[in-house]
């Protein structure tokens, strides 16, 4: 199947703000999950920042995008070594609050051989994020292309960045992670809506596993206001409308690899990417799913997110045409 010719190759950097919580996730690589009194042993280490936000941030950063990102974290060791990571990647942190008395949320992950995980929060300040980022970054705020929120911040936070946002004009994506935190009275005020089958069933109660399930779940979500929404499906590729464009179906890529939960917040990195490239929809998608295959790829994420180059081999390898 013939794909659209990809244009995307650019020196535009777009500025995009992301607003999310903040923490440090120890990830350990085991051969399956453990049953109940079972010891497992880990083949990989992996510690560095974590949390859905944060990847999409750093996703968005190789991708070469202007990015600041704005969260809480302790005043403590752990915070620090945080901030320093993230300025590794050259995402911008200087607007990130510093919490006294606080300590930094620590998430422990264990990864299978099928690419499938599992998490345990140790949770901290994140989840208390206050407003004190956004008045800090409002200037910054003011000048960037896109917003992009995750809903695991206290709602009125989360409520208070969509408002500032649409102040300056500003159009804002939002992750629906997790989906019981996503507050259903601002989906009308969402530019777009990004979901896995998992948030999708959460959100419309509607399996989304299928062409003409995730069909049927974006529709409802487009009934509930949002301008556009996206499902991203792992292996099976993506699917995606908005209020101007009939549900379309992207095909996923050949190669046969596991696709851990990084790659949904690479494919929405590379969305965002694409669309304030000034890309149409159908080829944003197509991008971010192609950004979510070179992530998949790569192996370890949390040391090397796919930039442009990777991305468009990740398309000359699974589709018939390439940008140039």
């Amino acid at each position: 199947m013939k794909m659209l010719k990809m244009k995307l190759q650019t020196t535009h950097k777009p500025h995009i703000a992301v607003v999310g919580g903040a923490c440090v996730e120890m990830s350990f690589s085991v051969p399956s999950f453990p049953s109940q009194g079972e010891t497992v042993y880990s083949r990989a280490l992996l510690n560095g920042p974590g949390g859905r936000a944060i990847a999409v941030a750093s996703d968005l950063a190789a991708l070469g995008c202007r990015v600041f990102f704005l969260s809480s974290v302790g005043l403590d060791q752990t915070g620090s070594q945080l901030i320093a990571d993230l300025q590794a990647r050259r995402v911008n942190v200087d607007h990130v609050e510093r919490v006294e008395n606080a300590r930094t949320d620590v998430t422990h992950s264990l990864r299978d051989e099928q690419g499938g995980g599992a998490r345990v929060i140790s949770g901290g300040v994140f989840s208390n994020m206050s407003r004190t980022p956004l008045f800090s970054a409002r200037a910054l705020i003011s000048a960037c292309e896109l917003m992009i929120v995750a809903p695991d911040i206290p709602e009125d936070t989360f409520k208070f960045a969509v408002d500032m946002a649409h102040h300056y004009g500003v159009p804002v994506m939002a992750l629906a992670s997790p989906p019981d935190r996503l507050p259903a009275a601002l989906i009308p005020q969402l530019d777009a809506l990004i979901v896995n089958a998992a948030e999708a069933l959460a959100l419309t109660h509607i399996k989304a596993d299928s062409l003409d399930g995730a069909n049927e779940a974006l529709n409802f979500l487009l009934k509930r206001g949002a301008g556009s929404a996206a499902i991203y499906l792992g292996r099976q590729g993506a699917a995606a409308s908005s209020a101007l464009r009939a549900s379309l179906f992207f095909p996923p890529p050949m190669s046969k690899i596991p696709f851990p939960a990084d790659s949904e917040d690479a494919f929405a990195a590379g969305l965002a990417f694409a669309l304030t490239s000034g890309a149409p929809l159908p080829e944003a998608v197509t991008f971010a799913v192609a950004n979510s295959f070179a992530t998949a790829a790569a192996g370890s994420p949390a040391k090397d997110f796919p930039t442009q180059a990777a991305v468009s081999l990740s398309l000359k390898i699974n589709y018939d045409e390439v940008s140039t």
